[in-house]
């Protein structure tokens, strides 16, 4: 392009990216991260190399082979990387419960209870509560699946992933497989 194997201005445009990622990954506390710093740090390694060897290409086939060889050297890491065990998010988020019915107080309260201890939350949820249903906007870190299997006071009716709510007619029982 122009001339040249490598563009100056990507060149200076990915150095740039390089140096951002690098500080990144070393301010990237291990606890929050599910894959080690140090596998990030090899493969910003291994794009560095890359980028040189692309700049050094003075031909056709010496840009291709430095092209192969990078993605010889990135795809073992970037492999690696994918298969680190990764760890629950910690990302806390709303989901909405919408019981279904009329409800004494008692019965609201242990819903609510049963609800707070699945979403493992210690804030207090959000409630509104009319004649036929109570909504109960609770926020966690659990996902949306783990709150559905552990409901045991009634039967989950709809799951709406996209608006992250539950509706659940209480005193009916989920069938099992279903």
């Amino acid at each position: 392009i122009d001339g040249k194997w490598f563009p100056e201005q990507l060149s200076a445009s990915i150095e740039e990216s390089l140096r951002l990622a690098r500080e990144s990954v070393n301010a990237m506390p291990q606890a929050t991260s599910g894959t080690p710093p140090k596998n990030w740090t090899a493969i910003l390694d291994a794009l560095d190399s890359a980028t040189a060897a692309l700049e050094k290409a003075n031909s056709t086939d010496a840009f291709n082979k430095s092209l192969a060889d990078a993605q010889l050297a990135l795809v073992p890491l970037l492999a690696r990387t994918a298969a680190s065990p990764t760890r629950p998010s910690s990302i806390e988020t709303t989901i909405t419960v919408l019981i279904q019915g009329t409800l004494d107080e008692t019965a609201r309260k242990d819903h609510i209870a049963a609800l707070r201890t699945l979403a493992k939350s210690e804030e207090v949820p959000d409630v509104t509560s009319s004649n036929d249903a109570t909504t109960v906007i609770l926020t966690t870190s659990q996902p949306l699946q783990a709150i559905v299997d552990g409901i045991k006071f009634g039967k989950v009716s709809r799951i709406d992933e996209r608006k992250r709510s539950i509706t659940v007619i209480p005193g009916q029982r989920n069938k099992p497989g279903a």
